[in-house]
C-alpha cells in the first residue's frame, strides 16, 4: 500500500511463532533472506542488505546461496564469544 510496491499484488507470508521457546529469529530472518536471493536473484536488490546485516561474511554466504547451516556457522565463534562477554552485564 505504500512505497516503492505501492499499487502492486506482491503476495507474501504470515509467519505465526507457537512456540518462543523454540523459535530461533535469527535463522528465520536467514532463511528469508537465503530464499528471496535464491527465488528471485534478479529482483532482490541484494547490494543493501549488508546495511542490515552488518555481517560482511554471513553476506557473502546468503549471496553465495549457501545452506542455512553453513551461514550460521560463519558467525558461530563470534556470537559465542559475544554472549560470553554479554553475560556479565545481564542483571535478571
Amino acid at each position: 500500500t505504500a512505497s516503492k510496491w505501492a499499487g502492486t499484488d506482491c503476495r507474501g507470508v504470515q509467519i505465526i511463532v507457537t512456540d518462543r521457546a523454540r523459535f530461533r529469529p535469527v535463522r528465520t530472518g536467514l532463511g528469508v533472506a537465503r530464499q528471496l536471493r535464491l527465488l528471485f536473484p534478479d529482483l532482490w536488490d541484494v547490494d543493501k542488505f549488508p546495511t542490515l546485516l552488518a555481517n560482511a561474511a554471513t553476506f557473502d554466504a546468503i549471496k553465495a546461496g549457501r545452506s542455512l547451516d553453513e551461514i550460521e556457522a560463519v558467525y558461530r565463534d563470534a556470537l559465542s564469544q559475544f554472549n560470553s562477554v554479554r553475560a556479565k552485564y545481564l542483571l535478571y
